[in-house]
């Protein structure tokens, strides 16, 4: 039985990522009602045995999916609340699978690194593949730099280091033969090929920090290889990279070959030499002072532009000499701080699971286009409230410092480093970006973490609270399972409604689509926007109203509303819902044009001077607004979303003033 969940959770781990790394919730549902169905599998073989060793020493992380259902209760974003239940429903399950099928199975246990580590390879044979003309996928690339399965080169970047450190320590296992050298040696130059085509200047920083911690965890004589390894791999890595810029695809196909057999070949004569007697005397403390001294002069250098900055190649200076100067980063720290505020307004059980999608613009200093906050710590915070913030990284803290204590005991280190550096490496990044967003990013960390850990003791007898909190979890499965089926089947009845256009049919697969799931304000507006052109206006409204019910903090469905309202001559209660909309949202081009056009559409209509007002209040909070965004000296920096005046509003109130002056 433990084959056979390790063999099927293996294999959806190697393909989660060419689902987009699973970022899309559609993408996700089938994945959910998988490892639901596997771990009631797994429940009935633990009541059958009778043997409670998974359960009893790591049933605490169960908190995690309850803290997420909780936030239900006030979710700004229902859809996106019970998205998030679903998906750490199941990242908690696949880690007891994983747990389980790995705990007491030592073949398995020995195999799991090398499935681990197969998964990177195949991310980045994916990219490379790609590159060459063989794989045609557009979202592969972002602005040149490449983004691999995740269409985003941030946390590809991050995936390739994480990849990257695993396999440059588990290089140092004492117990390597030729294969296992060659295994992990051999990709080596092609992850930091990629990771440098990734440009991404968040890793250009994390990479050093976490390779320094890495050096201080090892004796002189490891320092040494793994200092060594690095250096013949980065290098290696660099003149791949340096190859890829001049285009000749064949050419580089076969010095990436080449290059990382000669980065083998070395690094096995290094591994076979024999350090031990020779460094001993050395103080571990040595390399890395001057590895620090050297990173500090490198640092200078770079921040100079000296000798060495003008040796890289030109796309490579340019993000170097942006990290200093990136107004990215400026918009970033606003973003945080616009996600602290709002998290007071929800401390105790948060604003609900993928909040911020809904509430960002009620909350921004200056116009900005965020789904993310890019800091995963925060968004945790905003979506469960510090209470669950702090359970959810005391937990994870637990679990690294079982990895630790075990390690510690252990003959050979190297794994268990290789896991802590790979996990330093995903949560140390995800203080910068958003990379859990990607459900494979989250099966990667309870994957290392379930290679790490190791049972701590045998209960003696059975106890009730085993069976209590199985009851409980069994619960929540269900729960899972049947409104993860249930959204998965209005998916495809949406895109039954998208792909026909028969009125009818789209309002039938609509209507079918919100009865499976009506918290998804989409549906309800497709719904609403398919029943304009049908002159119901009784039906058009309650669908509207309905939509504007389930996010009310959100100004673009406010907006949508306005617009729906407006199709049906609705026009002052489309009024009505842009001035809610606008107190949502002050930086938003369209919906200072709504008010302003409908309202001098309606000063015409009823000859009153009270829309006519209207419109040119508004008019005067929009240039008020737009004064203060221009004085902002970073104001200039950001995306802006569009927020200028334009000749159609100023026409629009030159009606107004001449409405006004015939009153």
């Amino acid at each position: 039985m433990r084959w056979f969940f390790f063999v099927l959770l293996s294999l959806l781990f190697m393909v989660a990522p060419l689902q987009q790394g699973l970022y899309f919730d559609s993408d996700f549902y089938m994945v959910h009602i998988f490892i639901y169905s596997l771990t009631f599998l797994l429940m009935l073989r633990v009541l059958y045995d009778r043997d409670f060793t998974t359960w009893s020493d790591l049933l605490f992380i169960l908190i995690i999916p309850i803290c997420y259902l909780i936030s239900l209760i006030q979710a700004k974003h229902p859809e996106g609340a019970f998205n998030m239940v679903f998906r750490w429903t199941t990242y908690i399950s696949f880690f007891y699978l994983l747990y389980w099928s790995i705990n007491k199975h030592p073949k398995i246990r020995q195999l799991a690194p090398y499935i681990y580590y197969a998964t990177g390879v195949l991310i980045t044979v994916h990219m490379l593949l790609n590159q060459f003309g063989l794989l045609n996928d557009p979202g592969a690339f972002i602005k040149d730099r490449f983004a691999g399965v995740f269409q985003y080169p941030n946390t590809f970047g991050m995936v390739m280091i994480a990849f990257y450190m695993f396999g440059l320590v588990m290089l140092l296992n004492k117990r390597q033969n030729w294969r296992g050298i060659f295994f992990y040696s051999f990709p080596l130059t092609a992850f930091i090929a990629a990771f440098l085509e990734s440009y991404s200047r968040g890793m250009y920083l994390i990479f050093p920090i976490v390779w320094l911690i890495g050096i201080c965890c090892f004796s002189f004589q490891h320092q040494l290889r793994y200092t060594l390894y690095t250096m013949i791999t980065m290098l290696s890595g660099m003149l791949v990279f340096i190859l890829l810029q001049k285009g000749n695809m064949f050419l580089t196909g076969i010095s990436i070959v080449v290059l990382s057999l000669l980065s083998f070949l070395v690094i096995w004569w290094i591994y076979q030499l024999d350090l031990n007697v020779r460094l001993k005397k050395f103080h571990r403390g040595i390399l890395p002072v001057i590895v620090i001294v050297f990173g500090i002069l490198f640092g200078f250098d770079l921040a100079n532009q000296g000798l060495i900055y003008k040796q890289l190649p030109a796309n490579l200076q340019e993000r170097m000499a942006s990290i200093i100067d990136s107004s990215t980063a400026r918009e970033r720290v606003l973003i945080v701080e616009d996600a602290m505020e709002a998290s007071l307004d929800a401390p105790l059980i948060g604003q609900g699971g993928k909040a911020w999608e809904s509430i960002y613009r009620n909350y921004q200093q200056l116009p900005y286009q965020s789904k993310k906050i890019h800091n995963e710590y925060i968004e945790v915070i905003l979506d469960i409230g510090y209470p669950g913030f702090l359970i959810t990284i005391s937990i994870l803290a637990y679990l690294i410092l079982r990895i630790w204590q075990t390690m510690r005991c252990a003959d050979d280190r190297s794994i268990y480093l290789a896991i802590l550096l790979s996990l330093a490496t995903i949560l140390a990044h995800s203080f910068i970006d958003f990379n859990l967003a990607f459900g494979f990013v989250v099966f990667m960390i309870f994957w290392l973490i379930a290679m790490g850990l190791k049972t701590i003791a045998e209960p003696k007898r059975l106890k009730k609270w085993p069976l209590y909190s199985l009851g409980i979890y069994a619960v929540i499965l269900l729960f899972a399972l049947t409104f993860a089926y249930r959204f998965m089947q209005a998916d495809v009845s949406y895109q039954k409604a998208m792909n026909t256009d028969n009125l009818k049919e789209r309002e039938q697969y609509l209507k079918e689509a919100i009865s499976y799931n009506r918290f998804d304000t989409e549906y309800w507006y497709k719904l609403s926007d398919t029943l304009t052109n049908q002159k119901d206006q009784r039906k058009t409204k309650n669908a509207i109203y309905q939509m504007v019910a389930l996010e009310p903090m959100n100004s673009q469905v406010i907006y949508q509303s306005g617009v729906l309202l407006e199709k049906i001559n609705e026009k002052r209660d489309a009024l009505h819902q842009y001035r809610n909309a606008l107190e949502l949202d002050p930086f938003d081009l369209r919906i200072y044009q709504g008010i302003i056009h409908l309202s001098v559409d309606l000063a015409g209509e009823h000859k009153s001077n009270r829309y006519a007002k209207i419109a040119i209040e508004t008019y005067e909070s929009m240039l008020n607004e737009y004064e203060q965004f221009e004085k902002n000296p970073i104001g200039q920096d950001h995306n802006r979303r569009g927020f200028e005046m334009t000749d159609a509003i100023e026409e629009d109130i030159v009606k107004a003033k001449t409405l006004l002056s015939h009153e």
